[in-house]
Protein backbone atom coordinates (compact mmCIF):
# COMPACT_ATOMS: atom_id res chain seq x y z
CA UNK A 1 0.00 0.00 0.00
CA UNK A 2 2.65 2.46 0.98
CA UNK A 3 4.38 1.51 -2.51
CA UNK A 4 1.57 1.78 -4.20
CA UNK A 5 0.52 5.60 -2.75
CA UNK A 6 4.21 7.08 -2.90
CA UNK A 7 5.38 5.74 -6.49
CA UNK A 8 1.79 7.14 -7.75
CA UNK A 9 2.88 10.23 -6.18
CA UNK A 10 6.23 9.82 -7.51
CA UNK A 11 5.78 9.19 -11.01
CA UNK A 12 2.76 11.90 -10.99
CA UNK A 13 5.81 14.46 -10.15
CA UNK A 14 8.21 12.87 -12.51
CA UNK A 15 6.23 12.69 -15.23
CA UNK A 16 5.80 16.42 -14.68
CA UNK A 17 9.54 16.92 -13.54
CA UNK A 18 10.47 15.39 -17.38
CA UNK A 19 7.87 17.30 -19.12
CA UNK A 20 9.50 20.52 -18.20
CA UNK A 21 13.25 18.89 -18.67
CA UNK A 22 12.42 17.97 -22.07
CA UNK A 23 10.64 20.95 -22.80
CA UNK A 24 13.67 23.40 -21.56
CA UNK A 25 15.64 20.67 -23.70
CA UNK A 26 13.68 21.17 -26.78
CA UNK A 27 13.65 24.82 -25.51
CA UNK A 28 17.73 24.79 -25.74
CA UNK A 29 18.05 22.65 -28.87
CA UNK A 30 16.09 24.79 -30.87
CA UNK A 31 17.74 27.89 -29.91
CA UNK A 32 21.07 26.93 -29.45
CA UNK A 33 21.57 24.41 -32.10
CA UNK A 34 23.44 21.16 -31.91
CA UNK A 35 26.73 22.92 -31.44
CA UNK A 36 26.31 25.09 -28.20
CA UNK A 37 23.98 22.37 -26.85
CA UNK A 38 26.48 20.05 -26.43
CA UNK A 39 28.43 22.27 -25.66
CA UNK A 40 26.23 23.46 -22.73
CA UNK A 41 26.00 19.18 -21.76
CA UNK A 42 29.32 19.37 -21.23
CA UNK A 43 29.40 21.88 -18.74
CA UNK A 44 25.98 20.49 -16.83
CA UNK A 45 27.88 16.81 -16.85
CA UNK A 46 31.20 17.91 -15.58
CA UNK A 47 28.32 19.84 -12.62
CA UNK A 48 26.56 16.90 -11.85
CA UNK A 49 29.82 15.03 -11.24
CA UNK A 50 30.98 17.08 -9.40
CA UNK A 51 27.81 17.67 -6.54
CA UNK A 52 28.18 14.07 -6.75
CA UNK A 53 31.27 14.59 -5.05
CA UNK A 54 30.13 17.54 -2.76
CA UNK A 55 27.14 15.07 -1.83
CA UNK A 56 29.93 12.30 0.07
CA UNK A 57 26.97 9.39 -0.52
CA UNK A 58 25.53 11.03 2.13
CA UNK A 59 22.03 10.58 0.11
CA UNK A 60 21.04 6.69 0.49
CA UNK A 61 22.85 7.20 4.42
CA UNK A 62 20.22 9.89 5.30
CA UNK A 63 17.25 8.35 3.83
CA UNK A 64 18.24 4.66 5.50
CA UNK A 65 18.35 5.83 8.46
CA UNK A 66 16.12 8.52 9.11
CA UNK A 67 13.58 5.17 8.03
CA UNK A 68 15.14 2.92 10.12
CA UNK A 69 15.03 4.97 13.45
CA UNK A 70 12.15 6.97 12.40
CA UNK A 71 10.80 3.25 12.32
CA UNK A 72 11.69 2.35 15.76
CA UNK A 73 10.53 6.34 17.31
CA UNK A 74 14.16 6.88 17.90
CA UNK A 75 13.21 11.17 17.04
CA UNK A 76 16.79 11.95 18.59
CA UNK A 77 18.74 10.32 15.80
CA UNK A 78 16.84 11.31 13.38
CA UNK A 79 17.38 14.61 13.82
CA UNK A 80 20.99 13.86 14.27
CA UNK A 81 21.11 12.40 10.91
CA UNK A 82 19.59 15.13 9.23
CA UNK A 83 21.31 17.78 10.90
CA UNK A 84 24.91 15.66 10.14
CA UNK A 85 23.89 14.79 6.67
CA UNK A 86 22.98 18.44 5.73
CA UNK A 87 26.11 20.27 7.29
CA UNK A 88 28.77 18.10 5.58
CA UNK A 89 27.12 18.04 1.94
CA UNK A 90 26.92 21.82 2.82
CA UNK A 91 30.72 22.21 3.44
CA UNK A 92 31.62 19.62 0.92
CA UNK A 93 29.73 21.27 -2.04
CA UNK A 94 31.74 24.41 -1.15
CA UNK A 95 34.79 23.04 -1.30
CA UNK A 96 34.28 21.38 -4.51
CA UNK A 97 32.57 24.59 -5.78
CA UNK A 98 35.73 26.28 -4.38
CA UNK A 99 37.58 23.70 -6.63
CA UNK A 100 35.70 23.73 -10.02
CA UNK A 101 36.04 27.45 -10.02
CA UNK A 102 39.89 27.60 -10.10
CA UNK A 103 39.89 24.42 -12.58
CA UNK A 104 37.38 25.96 -14.73
CA UNK A 105 39.86 27.03 -17.96
CA UNK A 106 41.99 23.89 -17.34
CA UNK A 107 39.41 21.69 -18.18
CA UNK A 108 37.98 23.80 -20.84
CA UNK A 109 40.69 24.09 -22.35
CA UNK A 110 43.16 20.96 -21.84
CA UNK A 111 39.96 18.37 -21.37
CA UNK A 112 37.51 19.86 -24.39
CA UNK A 113 39.67 22.50 -26.15
CA UNK A 114 36.54 24.82 -25.73
CA UNK A 115 38.35 28.36 -23.57
CA UNK A 116 34.52 29.23 -23.74
CA UNK A 117 33.58 26.36 -21.30
CA UNK A 118 34.80 28.36 -18.48
CA UNK A 119 32.47 30.81 -17.54
CA UNK A 120 29.55 27.95 -17.46
CA UNK A 121 31.85 25.71 -15.52
CA UNK A 122 32.18 28.69 -13.24
CA UNK A 123 28.79 29.81 -13.05
CA UNK A 124 27.86 25.81 -12.02
CA UNK A 125 30.45 25.77 -9.39
CA UNK A 126 28.47 28.88 -7.41
CA UNK A 127 25.96 26.74 -7.13
CA UNK A 128 27.54 23.49 -5.78
CA UNK A 129 26.86 23.97 -1.92
CA UNK A 130 23.57 24.93 -2.03
CA UNK A 131 21.98 22.27 -4.18
CA UNK A 132 24.48 19.38 -1.86
CA UNK A 133 22.82 20.95 0.85
CA UNK A 134 19.33 20.96 -0.14
CA UNK A 135 19.62 17.81 -1.58
CA UNK A 136 20.24 16.14 2.12
CA UNK A 137 16.99 18.11 2.96
CA UNK A 138 14.79 16.64 0.46
CA UNK A 139 16.25 12.83 1.17
CA UNK A 140 15.58 12.72 4.66
CA UNK A 141 12.10 14.09 3.96
CA UNK A 142 12.01 10.60 1.25
CA UNK A 143 13.11 8.49 4.76
CA UNK A 144 9.71 9.25 5.96
CA UNK A 145 8.42 7.21 2.89
CA UNK A 146 6.90 10.68 1.96
CA UNK A 147 7.47 11.63 -1.84
CA UNK A 148 5.54 14.69 -2.16
CA UNK A 149 7.50 17.26 -1.36
CA UNK A 150 10.62 15.55 -3.26
CA UNK A 151 8.45 15.96 -6.33
CA UNK A 152 7.11 19.41 -5.34
CA UNK A 153 10.80 20.33 -5.43
CA UNK A 154 12.71 18.55 -7.59
CA UNK A 155 10.49 17.85 -10.14
CA UNK A 156 8.37 20.54 -10.42
CA UNK A 157 10.08 24.04 -9.14
CA UNK A 158 13.22 23.30 -9.95
CA UNK A 159 12.55 22.14 -13.74
CA UNK A 160 9.77 24.39 -14.04
CA UNK A 161 11.69 27.63 -13.08
CA UNK A 162 14.62 26.61 -15.47
CA UNK A 163 11.94 26.37 -18.46
CA UNK A 164 10.50 30.13 -17.69
CA UNK A 165 14.04 31.59 -16.86
CA UNK A 166 15.44 29.92 -19.91
CA UNK A 167 12.29 31.08 -21.81
CA UNK A 168 13.06 34.79 -20.65
CA UNK A 169 16.42 34.31 -20.97
CA UNK A 170 16.75 32.94 -25.14
CA UNK A 171 14.35 35.64 -25.94
CA UNK A 172 16.39 38.14 -24.63
CA UNK A 173 19.56 36.79 -26.89
CA UNK A 174 21.70 35.09 -24.22
CA UNK A 175 22.20 31.89 -26.09
CA UNK A 176 24.27 29.59 -23.85
CA UNK A 177 24.82 31.80 -21.26
CA UNK A 178 21.32 32.06 -20.37
CA UNK A 179 21.01 28.32 -20.59
CA UNK A 180 23.64 28.38 -17.66
CA UNK A 181 22.24 30.94 -15.72
CA UNK A 182 18.28 29.58 -15.71
CA UNK A 183 19.94 26.44 -14.64
CA UNK A 184 22.05 27.46 -11.68
CA UNK A 185 19.61 29.88 -10.08
CA UNK A 186 16.83 27.17 -9.05
CA UNK A 187 19.58 25.19 -7.73
CA UNK A 188 20.35 27.72 -5.15
CA UNK A 189 17.39 28.71 -4.47
CA UNK A 190 16.19 24.89 -3.86
CA UNK A 191 17.25 24.77 -0.28
CA UNK A 192 14.58 26.84 0.64
CA UNK A 193 11.89 25.11 -0.07
CA UNK A 194 13.05 21.69 0.93
CA UNK A 195 13.50 22.94 4.38
CA UNK A 196 10.30 24.19 4.37
CA UNK A 197 8.86 20.73 3.56
CA UNK A 198 11.28 19.08 6.05
CA UNK A 199 10.11 21.04 8.88
CA UNK A 200 6.55 20.09 8.29
CA UNK A 201 6.78 17.12 8.15
CA UNK A 202 9.36 16.66 11.26
CA UNK A 203 8.12 19.29 13.52
CA UNK A 204 10.48 17.84 16.32
CA UNK A 205 13.36 19.23 14.04
CA UNK A 206 12.85 23.21 15.65
CA UNK A 207 11.78 21.19 19.33
CA UNK A 208 15.04 22.53 20.54
CA UNK A 209 13.73 20.40 23.79
CA UNK A 210 14.62 17.38 21.45
CA UNK A 211 18.67 17.03 21.52
CA UNK A 212 20.33 15.33 18.57
CA UNK A 213 21.72 11.97 18.39
CA UNK A 214 24.65 12.31 16.00
CA UNK A 215 25.61 8.51 14.89
CA UNK A 216 28.61 10.29 12.81
CA UNK A 217 30.44 6.99 12.47
CA UNK A 218 27.66 4.83 11.50
CA UNK A 219 26.75 7.32 8.83
CA UNK A 220 30.02 7.72 7.38
CA UNK A 221 30.85 3.75 7.28
CA UNK A 222 27.57 3.06 5.18
CA UNK A 223 28.00 6.51 3.22
CA UNK A 224 30.94 6.66 2.15
CA UNK A 225 31.19 3.14 -0.32
CA UNK A 226 28.06 4.91 -1.85
CA UNK A 227 30.29 7.89 -2.57
CA UNK A 228 32.35 6.21 -4.88
CA UNK A 229 29.60 4.13 -6.06
CA UNK A 230 27.03 7.21 -7.03
CA UNK A 231 30.48 8.41 -8.78
CA UNK A 232 30.68 5.23 -11.14
CA UNK A 233 27.11 5.29 -11.98
CA UNK A 234 26.71 8.94 -12.77
CA UNK A 235 30.08 8.28 -14.66
CA UNK A 236 28.60 5.99 -16.69
CA UNK A 237 25.60 8.23 -17.47
CA UNK A 238 27.77 10.35 -18.67
CA UNK A 239 31.08 8.90 -19.72
CA UNK A 240 29.79 8.46 -23.14
CA UNK A 241 28.87 12.09 -23.41
CA UNK A 242 31.79 13.13 -21.76
CA UNK A 243 34.01 10.79 -24.33
CA UNK A 244 31.86 12.37 -27.49
CA UNK A 245 33.31 15.72 -26.26
CA UNK A 246 36.27 14.33 -26.16
CA UNK A 247 36.72 12.22 -29.82
CA UNK A 248 34.20 13.96 -31.67
CA UNK A 249 32.36 17.45 -32.27
CA UNK A 250 30.06 19.27 -29.74
CA UNK A 251 27.51 19.12 -32.66
CA UNK A 252 27.84 15.20 -32.38
CA UNK A 253 27.32 15.82 -28.70
CA UNK A 254 24.13 17.84 -28.91
CA UNK A 255 22.40 15.29 -30.81
CA UNK A 256 23.69 12.20 -28.36
CA UNK A 257 22.42 14.36 -25.90
CA UNK A 258 19.40 14.79 -27.79
CA UNK A 259 18.52 11.19 -28.22
CA UNK A 260 20.26 10.24 -24.68
CA UNK A 261 17.63 12.05 -23.05
CA UNK A 262 14.72 11.08 -25.03
CA UNK A 263 15.46 7.69 -24.10
CA UNK A 264 15.69 8.83 -20.08
CA UNK A 265 11.85 9.44 -20.62
CA UNK A 266 11.03 6.03 -19.83
CA UNK A 267 13.18 5.58 -16.98
CA UNK A 268 10.48 8.08 -14.30
CA UNK A 269 8.89 4.84 -13.67
CA UNK A 270 11.83 3.17 -11.99
CA UNK A 271 12.98 6.20 -10.11
CA UNK A 272 10.03 6.65 -8.93
CA UNK A 273 9.54 3.43 -7.67
CA UNK A 274 12.82 2.65 -6.56
CA UNK A 275 12.61 5.72 -4.72
CA UNK A 276 9.67 4.52 -2.26
CA UNK A 277 10.49 1.31 -2.11
CA UNK A 278 14.37 2.49 -0.84
CA UNK A 279 13.06 3.08 2.57
CA UNK A 280 10.98 -0.09 2.58
CA UNK A 281 13.39 -2.46 2.15
CA UNK A 282 15.38 -1.23 4.89
CA UNK A 283 12.06 -1.20 7.26
CA UNK A 284 11.03 -4.82 6.12
CA UNK A 285 14.98 -6.11 6.31
CA UNK A 286 15.56 -4.36 9.66
CA UNK A 287 12.17 -6.03 11.23
CA UNK A 288 12.96 -9.48 9.16
CA UNK A 289 10.14 -9.76 7.43
CA UNK A 290 11.18 -11.98 4.68
CA UNK A 291 7.98 -12.53 3.01
CA UNK A 292 6.71 -9.11 2.41
CA UNK A 293 10.20 -8.07 1.45
CA UNK A 294 9.86 -10.84 -1.20
CA UNK A 295 6.35 -10.13 -2.23
CA UNK A 296 7.18 -6.22 -2.57
CA UNK A 297 10.05 -6.81 -4.86
CA UNK A 298 8.38 -8.94 -7.24
CA UNK A 299 4.98 -6.54 -6.84
CA UNK A 300 7.25 -3.10 -7.80
CA UNK A 301 8.85 -5.23 -10.69
CA UNK A 302 6.18 -6.32 -11.95
CA UNK A 303 4.41 -2.53 -11.97
CA UNK A 304 7.98 -1.39 -12.96
CA UNK A 305 7.49 -3.40 -16.27
CA UNK A 306 4.24 -2.83 -16.74
CA UNK A 307 3.80 1.25 -16.95
CA UNK A 308 7.89 1.45 -18.70
CA UNK A 309 6.93 -0.82 -21.73
CA UNK A 310 4.76 1.27 -23.34
CA UNK A 311 7.07 4.25 -23.24
CA UNK A 312 9.73 2.41 -24.70
CA UNK A 313 7.97 1.06 -27.36
CA UNK A 314 6.60 4.63 -28.56
CA UNK A 315 10.05 5.68 -27.89
CA UNK A 316 11.45 3.68 -30.58
CA UNK A 317 8.49 3.34 -33.23
CA UNK A 318 8.28 6.91 -33.16
CA UNK A 319 11.82 7.88 -32.63
CA UNK A 320 12.33 9.71 -35.90
CA UNK A 321 9.37 12.48 -35.13
CA UNK A 322 10.55 12.63 -31.89
CA UNK A 323 13.98 13.98 -32.60
CA UNK A 324 12.79 16.17 -35.18
CA UNK A 325 11.08 17.99 -32.40
CA UNK A 326 14.65 19.20 -31.94
CA UNK A 327 15.05 19.97 -35.31
CA UNK A 328 15.95 19.01 -38.44
CA UNK A 329 19.82 17.75 -37.78
CA UNK A 330 18.49 15.76 -34.55
CA UNK A 331 17.12 13.00 -36.66
CA UNK A 332 20.69 11.58 -37.23
CA UNK A 333 20.13 10.10 -33.54
CA UNK A 334 17.07 7.81 -34.29
CA UNK A 335 19.77 4.75 -34.14
CA UNK A 336 21.43 5.57 -30.62
CA UNK A 337 17.75 6.61 -28.81
CA UNK A 338 16.58 2.51 -30.36
CA UNK A 339 20.02 1.37 -28.43
CA UNK A 340 19.18 3.68 -25.12
CA UNK A 341 15.72 2.38 -24.70
CA UNK A 342 16.52 -1.45 -24.83
CA UNK A 343 18.89 -0.90 -22.62
CA UNK A 344 16.98 0.84 -20.21
CA UNK A 345 14.20 -1.25 -20.81
CA UNK A 346 16.01 -4.23 -19.72
CA UNK A 347 16.93 -2.65 -16.73
CA UNK A 348 13.58 -2.12 -15.83
CA UNK A 349 12.39 -5.47 -16.21
CA UNK A 350 14.92 -6.74 -13.72
CA UNK A 351 13.54 -4.14 -11.10
CA UNK A 352 15.52 -2.00 -8.38
CA UNK A 353 17.93 -4.83 -7.55
CA UNK A 354 21.05 -2.36 -6.64
CA UNK A 355 18.48 -0.59 -4.73
CA UNK A 356 17.80 -4.27 -2.97
CA UNK A 357 21.77 -4.41 -2.22
CA UNK A 358 22.05 -1.26 -0.56
CA UNK A 359 19.26 -1.56 1.44
CA UNK A 360 20.10 -4.86 2.97
CA UNK A 361 23.44 -3.17 4.03
CA UNK A 362 25.41 -4.95 1.40
CA UNK A 363 26.89 -1.35 -0.03
CA UNK A 364 29.92 -2.50 -0.69
CA UNK A 365 28.85 -5.38 -2.62
CA UNK A 366 27.23 -2.36 -5.17
CA UNK A 367 30.55 -0.36 -5.03
CA UNK A 368 32.25 -3.80 -6.48
CA UNK A 369 29.64 -3.71 -9.07
CA UNK A 370 29.83 -0.70 -9.87
CA UNK A 371 33.67 -0.56 -10.00
CA UNK A 372 33.52 -2.92 -12.77
CA UNK A 373 31.01 -1.63 -14.24
CA UNK A 374 32.77 1.69 -15.00
CA UNK A 375 35.50 -0.10 -16.40
CA UNK A 376 33.61 -2.29 -18.85
CA UNK A 377 31.61 1.49 -19.52
CA UNK A 378 34.92 2.91 -20.15
CA UNK A 379 36.29 0.24 -22.50
CA UNK A 380 33.26 -0.15 -24.54
CA UNK A 381 33.15 3.96 -24.81
CA UNK A 382 37.49 3.58 -25.89
CA UNK A 383 36.76 1.12 -28.49
CA UNK A 384 33.32 1.64 -30.09
CA UNK A 385 33.28 6.18 -30.35
CA UNK A 386 36.63 6.48 -32.01
CA UNK A 387 35.10 4.64 -35.05
CA UNK A 388 31.00 4.46 -34.44
CA UNK A 389 30.59 7.86 -32.94
CA UNK A 390 26.87 8.67 -31.58
CA UNK A 391 25.76 4.31 -32.25
CA UNK A 392 29.19 3.38 -30.37
CA UNK A 393 28.16 6.16 -27.07
CA UNK A 394 25.07 4.60 -27.40
CA UNK A 395 26.02 0.53 -27.44
CA UNK A 396 28.53 1.04 -24.95
CA UNK A 397 25.65 2.76 -22.95
CA UNK A 398 23.44 -0.23 -23.25
CA UNK A 399 25.89 -2.82 -22.61
CA UNK A 400 26.67 -1.65 -19.56
CA UNK A 401 22.90 -0.96 -18.27
CA UNK A 402 22.02 -4.62 -18.80
CA UNK A 403 25.20 -5.90 -17.63
CA UNK A 404 25.13 -4.09 -14.09
CA UNK A 405 21.41 -5.31 -13.83
CA UNK A 406 22.13 -9.13 -14.52
CA UNK A 407 24.93 -9.14 -11.90
CA UNK A 408 23.34 -7.61 -9.57
CA UNK A 409 20.13 -9.86 -10.41
CA UNK A 410 22.25 -13.23 -9.76
CA UNK A 411 23.43 -11.58 -6.91
CA UNK A 412 20.18 -10.85 -4.70
CA UNK A 413 18.88 -14.58 -5.89
CA UNK A 414 22.28 -16.09 -4.10
CA UNK A 415 22.05 -13.60 -1.48
CA UNK A 416 18.67 -13.25 0.02
CA UNK A 417 17.36 -16.33 -2.15
CA UNK A 418 14.68 -13.20 -3.82
CA UNK A 419 14.19 -13.34 -7.31
CA UNK A 420 11.54 -10.48 -9.33
CA UNK A 421 9.80 -12.69 -11.52
CA UNK A 422 6.37 -14.51 -11.77
CA UNK A 423 3.99 -15.90 -13.90
CA UNK A 424 1.80 -12.79 -14.55
CA UNK A 425 5.37 -11.18 -16.16
CA UNK A 426 4.25 -12.57 -19.68
CA UNK A 427 1.18 -10.29 -19.51
CA UNK A 428 2.69 -7.29 -19.93
CA UNK A 429 5.15 -8.79 -22.38
CA UNK A 430 2.30 -9.96 -24.57
CA UNK A 431 0.13 -6.79 -24.60
CA UNK A 432 3.55 -4.99 -25.63
CA UNK A 433 4.10 -7.19 -28.38
CA UNK A 434 -0.03 -6.95 -29.84
CA UNK A 435 0.01 -3.48 -29.30
CA UNK A 436 3.34 -2.64 -31.48
CA UNK A 437 1.74 -4.89 -33.95
CA UNK A 438 -1.27 -3.30 -34.34
CA UNK A 439 0.10 0.33 -34.40
CA UNK A 440 2.68 -0.52 -37.28
CA UNK A 441 -0.38 -2.25 -39.18
CA UNK A 442 -2.54 1.06 -38.66
CA UNK A 443 0.65 3.16 -39.69
CA UNK A 444 1.26 1.06 -43.01
CA UNK A 445 -2.00 0.65 -44.23
CA UNK A 446 -3.92 3.05 -42.81
CA UNK A 447 -2.02 6.56 -42.25
CA UNK A 448 0.95 7.72 -41.22
CA UNK A 449 1.71 9.47 -38.02
CA UNK A 450 3.57 12.20 -37.96
CA UNK A 451 3.79 15.49 -36.19
CA UNK A 452 3.37 16.70 -33.05
CA UNK A 453 -0.45 15.92 -33.24
CA UNK A 454 0.68 12.46 -35.19
CA UNK A 455 2.78 11.51 -32.18
CA UNK A 456 0.02 12.57 -29.52
CA UNK A 457 -2.68 10.13 -31.58
CA UNK A 458 0.13 7.64 -31.79
CA UNK A 459 0.56 7.28 -28.05
CA UNK A 460 -3.33 7.49 -27.00
CA UNK A 461 -3.28 4.20 -29.78
CA UNK A 462 -0.35 2.46 -28.54
CA UNK A 463 -1.95 3.26 -25.13
CA UNK A 464 -5.23 2.41 -25.89
CA UNK A 465 -4.11 -1.28 -27.38
CA UNK A 466 -1.47 -1.65 -24.01
CA UNK A 467 -4.29 -0.68 -21.54
CA UNK A 468 -6.83 -2.79 -23.10
CA UNK A 469 -4.96 -6.27 -23.69
CA UNK A 470 -4.33 -5.64 -20.10
CA UNK A 471 -7.42 -5.84 -19.11
CA UNK A 472 -8.48 -8.51 -20.95
CA UNK A 473 -5.35 -10.53 -19.66
CA UNK A 474 -6.79 -9.99 -16.43
CA UNK A 475 -5.73 -7.84 -13.18
CA UNK A 476 -4.24 -9.19 -9.92
CA UNK A 477 -5.22 -8.00 -6.45
CA UNK A 478 -1.92 -6.11 -6.47
CA UNK A 479 -2.63 -4.75 -9.76
CA UNK A 480 -5.73 -3.46 -8.55
CA UNK A 481 -4.32 -1.81 -5.25
CA UNK A 482 -2.04 0.25 -8.09
CA UNK A 483 -4.89 1.39 -10.22
CA UNK A 484 -6.74 2.23 -7.50
CA UNK A 485 -4.27 4.15 -5.42
CA UNK A 486 -3.54 6.19 -8.90
CA UNK A 487 -7.10 6.60 -9.58
CA UNK A 488 -7.70 8.04 -6.23
CA UNK A 489 -4.27 10.35 -6.15
CA UNK A 490 -5.20 11.78 -10.02
CA UNK A 491 -8.88 11.58 -10.50
CA UNK A 492 -10.75 11.82 -7.11
CA UNK A 493 -10.91 15.87 -7.04
CA UNK A 494 -11.87 16.06 -10.74
CA UNK A 495 -15.40 17.23 -10.39
CA UNK A 496 -18.04 15.39 -12.79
Amino acid sequence: MTIAKGAGIGVGGTVVGSGFRYAFQVLAARSLGSELLGLFFLGFAVFKISRMIAELGLANGVVRYVALYNGVGDLGRVKGIVSLGTKWAAVSGLAVGVLLALLARPLAIGLFARPELTLPLRLFAVALPFSAAGAMLLFATQGFKVMKYQALVREIFEPGLRLALAAAFFALGMEIYGAVIASVAPLILSPLPAWYYLKKLFPALRDRRLKPVYEAARLRSFSWPLLFVQFIGLAVLWTDTLMLGYFRTAGEVGIYVAAHKTALLGSVVITSFAAIFGPVISDFFNRREEQDLRRSFQGVTKWILTFSLPIYLFLVFFRAPILEIFGPEFTAGGSPLAILCLGWLVSSAIGPVGQMIIMTGRQKLHFLNMSGLMVINISLNLVLIPGYGIVGAAAATALSISALSLAELWQINRLLRIQPFRRDFLKPLAAGAVSLAALAGLERFAFELTGVAGLAAGFLLLAGFYTGIILVLGLGPEDRIVLNRLKKKFFEKIPS
